[in-house]
């Protein structure tokens, strides 16, 4: 049954973007999804990340989606910050600023969408085996405005 979509709260505690990272890794893990080590290990880092900023640019809360379509994986984190991510190099001698460029190295592809009272950043990871018998792959998942 395709797509699989499931989402979560995530208040800005200390602890957030580990608690937000693993709840996806096991949801994803309970799917079953074709998905490599390798993978889970990069999802497990975007998640990370795109949380992380959320929290700290985006009021202390946010919102995690994780879609599955047949052969990828879309995480969103929606939060309220209408700031722009970018994954632009930092000053050498910058000691934050890197997130982003995680994720560009780390997921197929990366962005952002515009919502009506924030924005949505999403990181796309592509399977790396083949999809179990039968399975037909879903169009990625659209976001609803506003």
């Amino acid at each position: 049954m395709l797509p699989l979509t499931n989402e979560f709260d995530v208040q800005g505690r200390g602890d957030a973007a580990r608690d937000a990272r693993d709840r996806v890794v096991c949801m994803l893990q309970d799917w079953r999804l074709p998905l490599s080590e390798e993978i889970l290990q990069a999802v497990r880092l975007c998640t990370s990340e795109l949380v992380a900023n959320a929290v700290e640019h985006g009021g202390g809360t946010c919102r995690v989606r994780a879609s599955w379509t047949g052969s990828h994986l879309r995480v969103d984190v929606i939060d309220t910050s209408e700031a722009v991510p970018n994954a632009d190099r930092p000053a050498w001698d910058a000691i934050r600023g890197r997130g982003m460029l995680l994720v560009d190295a780390l997921a197929t592809t990366w962005g952002w969408e515009p919502r009506g009272d924030g924005k949505t950043v999403y990181a796309l990871f592509a399977q790396d085996a083949p999809a179990e018998p039968g399975a037909q792959p879903a169009p990625a998942p659209a976001l609803a405005a506003g």
